[in-house]
């Protein structure tokens, strides 16, 4: 009789062999990531924080400062590089 361990099919991503090292490797990108996501958070709630609060100086100083343009380019690195951790753990068709 065959164990179904030997029955399983190896999983290959990018004709790689799927390891713990290759899967540990792709969640430490994904923890990154959250941790950029994380600054931005902080940021986006300080901005709002001041704008719900009415504290215009600070508002004024954080749109004056292009934080709102960094945040969204930050934003659209973050979305990239989620495409790209999502695209290197698509294991390969058959």
């Amino acid at each position: 009789m065959i164990s179904p361990k030997n029955e399983e099919k190896a999983a290959l991503i990018n004709n790689e062999l799927v390891t713990e090292k290759l899967l540990y490797k792709r969640s430490c990108e994904l923890t990154n990531i959250s941790q950029e996501l994380q600054v931005i958070t902080d940021l986006l709630d300080q901005f709002n924080y001041s704008h719900s609060k009415k504290d215009k100086f600070a508002v004024e100083y954080f749109l004056s400062q292009e934080r709102l343009s960094n945040a969204i380019e930050v934003l659209q690195n973050i979305k990239h590089e989620i495409d790209d951790v999502s695209n290197s753990i698509c294991p390969d068709e058959d």
